[in-house]
Formats: structure tokens, sequence, C-alpha cells
């Protein structure tokens, strides 16, 4: 019989058990168990010495990252990199939770290395990169001046841009269309021009420039992802343009504004499209809507001389704040997550049904005192439950926004830890009312003349919606 007991084998000593049954006592060292595991952990070994020789040979640089770094240490390391990311950045504090799931930041890691561990551009240990664009560089398609490619020829990139205006548009709307058409008129100039460098920036120089570079090339890979089967030859990949939107991106993040968000936000709706960029929703969706609330932008501004001051600006506080609110319901709920803020804290006017490249001052202001005169005890988006009146680009928009409420309102009523009782009949018609309502609000044939999603998408999210409320 073979034991796993104290003593050393081979000196004639044998257990009761065995002196009962006379048989032989053998001591085992090792359990067959033990001996597969070291056999298997001798093999991960050779393995991983053989992936340290290949990287070696290959050039390769692979940072090892420990687990658990101390505020002075990381320090250390951010000031021992020359090509960190993070050097330079403001920090963006997250308390992560110990919970696995939920993915938790550490504290006190700057904003640029939390992004880009969130983009994960194929890294090792989680550790961000910029991807070496030179790779890509095949003749005839190099900027002399840069390590860029060359910006799409002006009909196509006029072409890649419409794409996305009648995709983006009908559902998320954050974008100032307007201002990328004055882009896209510069698109030789904007696409020459290197990453953002606060030391090396001349004074002749502007910082929208170089987030118009940003927009530029996102728009141009995200609009190539959508023509991909359309019969057009794309010159250069989707995944090409991303990157270099990406080289733009990392040291643009720093500084806080709303085209921060609205290129978090447009680098999340890339990713919808694109899942195999290996890019984390969550995290990023995560920024967009909390440095959508650092700017305030989930409050109204009461002034009506701050408000009438620059009416087209406060319109796109709305739509920028009402599209981050988009994604991130559709994050939260499809990772089964909480959201980030609640409708409760929300104040901010769902858009004006205006066309979106309309800068009519006169009639912006007409439509933003409207809205200020309403109750104080109105919620967002209560104007537009007898209708929308004429169909716009921005009809689609806010009815998706309005979805949206719509099912933040039966996440608290169903899913949250603190639900109410599932037997308030009166509170669960209330909704069903709701959704009906705003079923019969969208025209059964929308205008194909503008950004517009189909009569039967939302139905198609009309009966999701019911389904989900277990209705």
């Amino acid at each position: 019989m073979a034991h796993r007991l104290p003593g050393l084998p081979g000196q004639g000593s044998k257990c009761r058990n065995c002196q009962r049954a006379d048989a032989r006592c053998d001591f085992i060292e090792k359990s067959p168990n033990e001996i597969h595991l070291q056999n298997y952990t001798v093999e991960l070994q050779d393995r991983i010495k053989h992936l340290e020789d290949y990287i070696s040979s290959s050039r390769l640089t692979v940072p090892v990252v420990p687990r658990r770094i101390s505020r002075g240490a990381e320090n250390d390391l951010d000031d021992s990199a020359s090509e960190n990311l993070a050097t330079g950045v403001g920090f963006l504090s997250l308390n992560g939770a110990a919970d696995p799931l939920y993915l938790g930041g550490s504290s006190g890691v700057g904003w640029a290395k939390v992004l880009m561990q969130s983009l994960r551009q194929r890294t090792s240990a989680g550790t961000p990169r910029i991807p070496n664009l030179n790779q890509y560089q095949v003749p005839g398609v190099t900027n002399e001046h840069s390590d860029f490619p060359l910006p799409p020829p002006e009909n196509l990139g006029n072409h890649y841009i419409s794409t996305v205006y009648y995709r983006i548009q009908a559902r998320y709307g954050f974008l100032d269309w307007l201002v990328i058409q004055s882009w896209q008129s510069r698109a030789k100039y904007l696409c020459s021009l290197q990453p953002f460098n606060p030391s090396t920036i001349n004074e002749s120089d502007k910082v929208e420039d170089y987030f118009g570079s940003f927009f530029l090339w996102m728009l141009y890979g995200l609009g190539s992802k959508l023509s991909e089967n359309d019969n057009i030859i794309n010159p250069v990949s989707h995944e090409e343009y991303y990157n270099c939107a990406l080289r733009h991106f990392v040291p643009l993040s720093n500084i806080k504004s709303i085209s921060t968000v609205q290129a978090l936000l447009l680098l999340i709706v890339y990713t919808f499209r694109h899942t195999s960029s290996e890019f984390s929703l969550w995290h990023t969706g995560g920024l967009a809507i909390r440095s959508a609330i650092e700017l305030g932008l989930h409050r109204k501004i009461r002034s009506k001389h701050v408000r009438e001051k620059d009416p087209r600006a406060y319109c796109m506080r709305q739509r920028v704040w009402w599209g981050a609110y988009i994604l991130d319901r559709m994050i939260a709920i499809q990772f089964g997550r909480p959201f980030a803020i609640q409708d409760r804290d929300i104040d901010i006017e769902l858009p004006v049904n205006l066309d979106a490249n309309i800068a009519d001052q006169d009639a912006l202001c007409e439509l933003l005192t409207a809205q200020a005169l309403m109750p104080e005890t109105n919620r967002p988006g209560v104007e537009y439950r007898p209708g929308y009146g004429c169909f716009t680009s921005m009809t689609s928009f806010i009815h998706t926004v309005r979805l949206n409420q719509l099912k933040s309102k039966i996440h608290e009523l169903v899913y949250t830890v603190d639900r109410p009782s599932l037997d308030d009949t009166n509170a669960v018609q209330a909704l069903l009312n709701e959704l009906n309502m705003w079923r019969g609000n969208y025209p059964p044939e929308p205008d194909n003349r503008v950004p517009a999603c189909s009569h039967e998408f939302f139905e198609v999210e009309y009966h999701n919606v019911r389904k989900r409320g277990r209705y």
C-alpha cells in the first residue's frame, strides 16, 4: 500500500493498516498530481525561456509592470521611461474595487496611462505603447514630412465623413459637423501635423488644429470601416487611420475640454464597429462620462446671458452630454453593471430639434428660451412627449435619448439591488404608458434626406425594452 506519511522510506517500518493486512508499506515522497504539476511547471518555464529568446532576437521590448506599485515607485518608473505615455499628463484618481469583475484601476495613475491600458493595442502585461506606423508604410502612400500616411483623396475623404454623418448622427449626435467640414477643407495641412507637444508648439499653432487632426484621422478610419461593403477601393486600412488618430490623442488627453469628451466618445463608437481592436469599452466609457461630469455637462446653465452669448456652444454641450449618456447606458446594460450617473442627478435639457448643421443664432436662442421657460419640476425630455414637430437631423438622436431614459427607469425598477417591489402595478403601468407614447412619436417613414434610424430599428428596440423589463 502507498502512503504519504512522515518517515523515511526503506527503513522497514510499517503503518498499522499494513501490519494488519501483512502488506508491503511504501512511502511516497510526491503524489502523482504533484509530479504532474512539477512537469507542467518545467514545461511552462521552457516555453517562457523560448519566448524571451524570440523577443530578444526580434528586438522587441516587452516591459514588465509589477502588479502592486507604490505611488513613489510608480513615479520612478515614469521618470525612467523615456517614452512613457503618461509623462506630463494630468492625474485622474480611480479608487478600484477588490472584485476583479469591475476591473478597478489603481489610485493616482496618469489619465493617458489608464486610457492606453483601456485601448490595449496588443500590449504585454497591460503596458501601453504607441503603434509604430513605420511598419505600415507602403511606397507612394508615405508623407514626405512625417511618418503618417497621406490622407485619402478629397472625394474619398468626403465620402468617409458623409458615411459617418449619416450612420452616427442618427444615434449619438455628439459631433459638430460644421467644424468637421471646416477641418476637412484643410485636411492636407491638418493631417501633416505631428502629435501635439506643449514644449515645442509655436505661437501660431492652435490646439484646435491638433484636435482637428485627430478627428479627421478618426473619421477616415471609421468611415473606411463602415464602407467596407461598398464598391470602393480603400488605399489605406482603416486600422492605419485609427493608429494615426491614437498617436494624436495621447498628448491631447490631458486637456479638459468638450473636444476631449467627443474624442473619447468617437473612440468608443469605433470600437463598437471594430471589436478586434482589443479596446475596453467599460474603461473608456467611464472616462468619457466622468470627464463630461467634471465639465458640468450634466447640469443646465440657468443664466440667460451665458446661454444666449453663444447658443451653438450650449447646444453642443447638450448634444455631447446626451451622446455620452446613451453610450454609458448601452455599455452598462451590455455588461450588467451600474450606470455612471443616475437620472435624478441630470437636469440639462435634451437637444433642440433643429438641424445639426444650422448655426442660426436667433433660431437657437428662441428654442433655448422656450426650454428655459418650462417648469422646474419637468424632467429632461418631457417637452417631447407630445411629439417632435418637423423631422430634422436631430430627431432620431433625440428619440434615442428618450429611449435610453426609459431603459434607465426600467433598470432602476427591475435590476437594482434596492429595487422596489415588482408587485407595484402602478409603476409598471406608468412605464408601459411612457414606452407606448415614445413608440408613437416616431414617424413610420422618416425623412431619408437626413440622418435617421429606420422605423423597424426602433420597433426592435421597443420589443427589446419590453422584454428587458419582463413585462
